[in-house]
């Protein structure tokens, strides 16, 4: 390597990467700039002690492996990955950093065997959930995560599997850990498993730190010492604003909640913003327009417009919501605003928000 040729790696918090050849662009623009991770980074700086025993479900590409094993040695880092096509990558990412970490290439379940894993054409998408997108299925050895943390005794259990945690949390012992960092995957599992992964870790004593947790990164601990006003209680996760983050609907969320009741379906026209994420607890989100699940774009022309529209109310459609930045749509489809202010009730206008009883 000559003296201005770029070095083969990327660095984040001092841990050397090498990208991925098919990352794409935004995640290798993450790990350029160094944000890649950056929320479980910045829970485990700010948690991690010394005499500290961690387990990681999830390896990903070593990255906070390595990062913990410089910090407290390899002997007590203990991490684990389904898919098998990341083993190469994870060891070069250990001896990038001179570290080994504890690393078993399997998925932990609740016996010992053999099950289907998906590997996603996004190496970070791959999980025990078959997901969206472009997956081919493998067959992976499991191992019984409970005999796994009994074996190891963690004091830190950190936890990115792509969805697979709704299954987890149905039979974790969670045994002698105190701190857990965990990114919790609603688009893939939907808002209701996501509020019985927390309430189950509610129930064993963990509390998710405000200060340290962003949706969907939480960092939870058990029994906490600290002042109570950096804990978020169970009631604020599952009903409140919280996990919204700086989601536009946030300062509607009460009008929101008075106009659509528990039950109902309603369609939310604001760009997509945070896809398929349920911003209502007991109500069901779709996207406008939409295929197979997914939002589909902005309608080509009024005809298309109207045609979603129809079809939507047919499939149970109850309300309709423009909102953020997409107030647009009722200027630029004349016809569908005729049609709504025409056939439908106005139940709402502010200055970012406007919505329709169907």
């Amino acid at each position: 390597m000559n003296a201005t040729s770029p070095p083969p790696w990327v660095e984040i918090a001092g841990i050397r990467l090498v990208p991925p050849p098919d990352v794409d662009a935004a995640v290798l623009a993450a790990m350029q700039s160094g944000r890649y991770e950056e929320p479980e980074m910045r829970a485990l700086a700010a948690t991690l002690r010394a005499d500290d025993v961690v387990m990681e479900l999830g390896t990903g590409i070593g990255l906070l492996s390595a990062w913990c094993a410089r910090r407290i040695g390899s002997d007590r880092v203990f991490t684990f990955e389904a898919n098998p096509e990341l083993e190469a990558q994870i060891r070069q990412t250990y001896r990038l950093n001179g570290v080994s970490p504890q690393l078993k290439m399997c998925m932990l379940t609740e016996h010992a065997g053999e099950q289907e894993f998906f590997i996603h054409e996004a190496f970070w998408a791959s999980s025990s959930e078959p997901g969206v997108g472009k997956a081919r299925a493998v067959r992976v050895p499991t191992l019984p995560l409970n005999e796994q943390i009994r074996r190891i005794d963690p004091s830190v259990l950190v936890m990115d599997i792509e969805g697979g945690e709704h299954a987890l949390m149905a039979f974790i012992d969670l045994h002698r850990i105190t701190r857990v960092v965990a990114e919790i995957h609603e688009r893939q599992l939907g808002r209701d498993r996501v509020d019985a992964i927390m309430r189950r870790f509610y129930e064993a004593g963990f509390r998710i730190d405000r200060e340290l947790s962003a949706w969907e990164v939480c960092c939870l601990e058990r029994h906490p010492q600290g002042p109570a006003a950096r804990v978020l209680t169970l009631d604020e996760f599952t009903e409140g604003p919280w996990r919204l983050g700086t989601h536009w609907c946030v300062p509607h969320l009460d009008t929101l909640a008075t106009l659509l009741p528990p039950g109902c379906r309603y369609a939310m026209v604001d760009g997509d913003q945070w896809s398929s994420l349920q911003l209502l607890p007991r109500r069901t989100r779709t996207p406008f327009v939409e295929r197979d699940g997914q939002f589909w774009g902005a309608p080509e022309d009024d005809a298309q417009a109207l045609q979603e529209l129809e079809r939507q109310r047919s499939l149970g459609l109850q309300f309709l919501v423009f909102g953020g930045t997409e107030l647009w749509w009722l200027d630029h489809y004349t016809a569908l605003a005729q049609r709504l202010h025409g056939q439908y009730r106005l139940i709402a206008r502010h200055e970012s928000l406007v919505a329709f009883a169907l």
